[in-house]
């Protein structure tokens, strides 16, 4: 695969040749829509582009453009008047405009340099340069590799959930302190411990309302219990 490549060489001598060239592109840069449509920037353009071409760029006075292009006076002020320092920054930018916005291939490209009046010419060459990639070497690139995700247990599960027991068993011995303390529920309700029904209660007086269930843990069942929280989870 190759691709077109442009370079830009700028023009320091003049030939006829050349000039012609130049004065090609000066009859096409006028036609574009950046130009055509006025008379002041044509003007301008043309007088400068000229001016270069035959070798008297040291008349491009900004006072001198004003005179000969704008029919100024030749005493006129030029820092009350700055018609041509702003016609000279529209023909910049609409010359870069032209050029970025054109799609055909210029033999020779013109430009104004900013805070000068003296055009500059480029001669401009297309060359074929080899692409370093395909695009089926891209096409495979951009492909995303994507892995299953591993979902194997890690063999330190275990420990990590056994470690926190101690701190449950704890914390089962300060509520059975307190409850035992504050002495609020009845003893007699009694737990089996993971999975058998509570055992059933006699009836309390009717002047005590009883939650429908609360299980109380004792002396009894708690060594069952402590038992079952201290047992591994996983082998």
């Amino acid at each position: 695969m190759t691709t077109h490549k442009t370079s830009r060489t700028k023009l320091d001598s003049m030939t006829e040749e050349i000039r012609q060239l130049v004065r090609n592109e000066l009859v096409d840069v006028s036609k574009s829509p950046h130009f055509v449509a006025s008379k002041r920037y044509p003007s301008f353009l043309h007088y400068v582009v000229e001016k270069a071409l035959e070798g008297k760029s040291d008349e491009l006075k900004e006072r001198t453009i004003g005179v000969e292009v704008f029919g100024r006076k030749g005493n006129y002020d030029t820092n009350n008047d700055p018609s041509v320092r702003v016609v000279a920054g529209e023909v910049r930018k609409r010359l870069a405009l032209y050029y970025s916005e054109s799609t055909v291939e210029h033999t020779v490209q013109i430009s104004l340099p900013a805070g000068s009046y003296i055009p500059e010419f480029f001669k401009m060459t297309s060359s074929e340069v080899a692409a370093s990639t395909t695009p089926e070497e891209l096409a495979s690139h951009s492909v995303i590799q994507t892995a299953e995700p591993d979902f194997t247990p890690s063999p330190l599960r275990g420990r990590f959930m056994f470690r926190w027991k101690p701190v449950a068993v704890l914390a089962l011995l300060i509520l059975v302190a307190g409850m035992q303390f504050f002495g609020e529920w009845d003893t007699r309700i009694r737990l089996t411990v993971f999975g058998s029904p509570f055992a059933s209660l006699p009836p309390r007086s009717s002047s005590v309302q009883e939650p429908f269930f609360f299980p109380m843990v004792n002396t009894r069942t708690l060594p069952k219990l402590i038992s079952k929280l201290t047992t591994p989870m996983f082998p």
